[in-house]
């Protein structure tokens, strides 16, 4: 028999055979494994085996006390450490980070990919509430690699980001991404133009549009800030809601320059409009009524001075609602274009309120009159009495006198349409756009009737080959005297309402080019509130430098370039506030059409705050870049700057309190 000595001997030695990790210390028994591999928070808790050895008086039931370690949970995750460590040569935890790391960047590839798809959404104007779901999911299809659609399919319930609210969030991200860059954008500028307008959206709402103007030394820019709605369109809200927007992104009231508004009184008022309440914050501020408002109203006002260029104007609406409201009429109208001209064009509305339609309006009708004419000739014959619009059409249009009133029209309003256009650039100048005007009026003034004889001449040909018959009741000077008496109207409007203080400024235009020893600057230094003769005793020695100053480029550099501003401080200043006068507010007027394209009556529910950071994001985002682009250098800029922007709003969007 066994002695129970010999017993305990062996029992303790088959202890240490089974545990080998059991080491023996003068305090005791300890773990060797948990010691080196257990976790950080068993370490921190400590404990038997771990950091507290086992007494050496309990050794008769150490196999006791062992097996039950062995059995923990710590000591297990200690030697799937050890055997881990082992295989890839790194601790644990380090491999549990680094496993992490990878994830998270492999999600946040993932995400920064449905921030760009999210954003193509966005920048083309497509409701990405109803979209995105089908978005994400095809570009998932589309990806070989399967990381995508392994994120989505994998991704909790309440975290693949699918939802309409998931993009919501994200549009907030962006929103806050891209008002962030207007802040750092505008941050420095002490001298700026303010153009606003208000308008009503889909849903009724006021909405008041803001845009700044500011000079560079790489040229003029003009930043569309943001659009708020407003309970009234009186000036005092609208002038308060301005303001609002210029201090949300930086910039303080007190250092505007000018105004551009159109000619309502609640926005152009001089004693109770936004322009009087804006001058309280900066009373040397400049107004500039819209030159491109201006012109339309010239040319409307004259238009309904000469009652046969007013009844040839209804005329043209006429038109327009018959074809434009029956698709059966438009469908013989196209078929008879292609047949007569080759060609077709959708007719166009005249408007007294929108810009360049009577030119675009008339111009379609001089291009196809003959085809025009033989579609009314055909619905009148197919319909007979029941169409009697077309006949009464037809009547007026196959007259030689209608045809040259529509000749006139076109042959006038065609320079006036490219003025127009001038007029609505945002990188001009207002000495550059008055002089250009003035030209065209002198060119008009001189416009000879003959060529509109020619071009008459040419459209009875055509209708003539047509089969239209013709109404030769054209008597020449009765015709002459109309077209005398409109040329007129024109010219004397255009001048009646060019002739504010702004557009005097043409005579700096002149000055820049032909730098003459002694200009009158009496008007500018008047203007612009600077001392006259200061301006003369700089023009004395700026007139001597070789480059032309008439350019925007020469411009700038006046305006901008410290040794010039060290050198000539007034003329600089001058030329400055110059260039930060606003032409028009065709820049506020294009972010309407953009509050239109992504508020209507299919997407009429946004809120106001999700309206401008679509509206900021459609006008101030970064370009989608082509994907041939990367095929050249010199273009990887718009992808750089998507890049940026997608970077600065997924930072956002981590910002933004979610549920775990």
């Amino acid at each position: 028999m066994v002695s129970s000595g010999t017993a305990q001997k062996l029992t303790k030695r088959s202890t240490f055979q089974r545990h080998p990790w059991i080491v023996t210390l003068s305090e005791g028994y300890i773990c060797s494994t948990c010691k080196d591999y257990a976790s950080a928070s068993a370490k921190s808790a400590g404990g038997k085996w771990i950091s507290i050895p086992v007494a050496k008086t309990a050794s008769n039931k150490l196999y006791t006390k062992a097996d039950k370690h062995a059995r923990s949970q710590v000591h297990q995750f200690a030697v799937a450490s050890k055997s881990t460590s082992s295989q890839t040569g790194q601790p644990v935890h380090c491999q549990l980070v680094e496993a992490a790391n990878k994830k998270a960047e492999s999600n946040s590839d993932v995400l920064k990919k449905m921030f760009r798809l999210a954003f193509f959404l966005f920048k083309r104007d497509i409701a990405h509430t109803t979209n995105w779901r089908a978005l994400v999911s095809s570009a998932s299809a589309c990806d070989a690699s399967g990381n995508f659609t392994k994120y989505l399919q994998t991704s909790p319930a309440n975290g693949h980001h699918l939802s309409a609210a998931s993009v919501v969030g994200v549009l907030e991200a962006f929103g806050a991404a891209i008002h962030n860059d207007l802040v750092h954008r505008l941050r420095g500028v002490t001298e700026y133009a303010v153009m606003a307008d208000e308008c009503s959206d889909v849903c009724r709402r006021e909405m008041v549009s803001v845009c700044v103007r500011i000079l560079r030394p790489s040229g003029v820019e003009e930043v569309f800030i943001g659009c708020w709605p407003v309970t009234s369109t009186c000036a005092d809200e609208v002038a308060a809601c301005t303001v609002a927007g210029l201090t949300s992104v930086g910039l303080t009231p007190d250092n505007i320059v000018a105004v551009s508004f159109d000619g309502a009184a609640n926005m152009s008022g001089k004693t109770g409009g936004v322009q009087a309440k804006l001058k309280e914050h900066s009373p040397q501020l400049v107004f500039v009524h819209c030159r491109s408002h201006l012109l339309q109203l010239a040319l409307v006002h004259s238009s309904n001075q000469v009652p046969e260029i007013k009844r040839s104007i209804s005329l043209l609406n006429k038109l327009y609602s018959m074809f434009e409201h029956s698709p059966k009429k438009l469908q013989v109208l196209h078929a008879t274009q292609e047949a007569v001209d080759g060609l077709s064009h959708k007719l166009i509305q005249p408007g007294a309120t929108r810009w360049l339609s009577y030119s675009g309006s008339v111009g379609v009708v001089v291009k196809h009159y003959a085809a025009i004419c033989a579609a009314l000739e055909a619905i009148y014959a197919d319909a007979g009495d029941l169409s009697c619009d077309a006949g009464g059409l037809l009547l007026d249009l196959r007259k030689a006198s209608t045809m040259f009133v529509m000749v006139l029209l076109n042959d006038i309003l065609q320079p006036l349409a490219r003025l127009s256009k001038l007029l609505q650039t945002s990188q001009g100048n207002m000495p550059n756009a008055m002089s250009i005007a003035i030209a065209t009026q002198e060119s008009i003034s001189k416009m000879d009737c003959q060529s509109v004889i020619e071009s008459v001449e040419q459209i009875k040909v055509k209708m003539a080959d047509t089969g239209v018959r013709i109404e030769n009741d054209m008597v020449i000077k009765r015709l002459t005297g109309v077209a005398e008496r409109y040329i007129k109207s024109i010219c004397n409007n255009l001048k009646a309402r060019f002739s504010d203080d702004v557009s005097k400024l043409c005579a700096m235009q002149t000055a820049y080019t032909e730098k003459p020893e002694n200009p009158d600057f009496t008007h500018v230094a008047k203007l612009f509130h600077v001392d006259v003769r200061e301006m003369q005793a700089e023009w004395k020695i700026l007139r001597r430098l070789p480059q032309d100053l008439s350019t925007q480029a020469a411009m700038i550099d006046l305006a901008t370039s410290v040794d010039k501003m060290t050198m000539f401080p007034t003329m600089s200043l001058v030329t400055r506030r110059i260039l930060l006068l606003p032409i028009g507010t065709a820049t506020v007027e294009r972010s309407f059409s953009s509050m239109n394209r992504i508020l209507c009556d299919s997407r009429s529910r946004l809120l106001a705050d999700h309206t401008k950071q679509l509206m900021l994001l459609s006008i101030e985002g970064p370009e989608i870049p082509d994907v041939r682009d990367a095929e050249h250098k010199d273009t990887n800029v718009g992808r750089l700057d998507l890049d940026n922007l997608i970077d600065r709003a997924y930072k956002e969007w981590l910002k933004q309190p979610r549920r775990l």
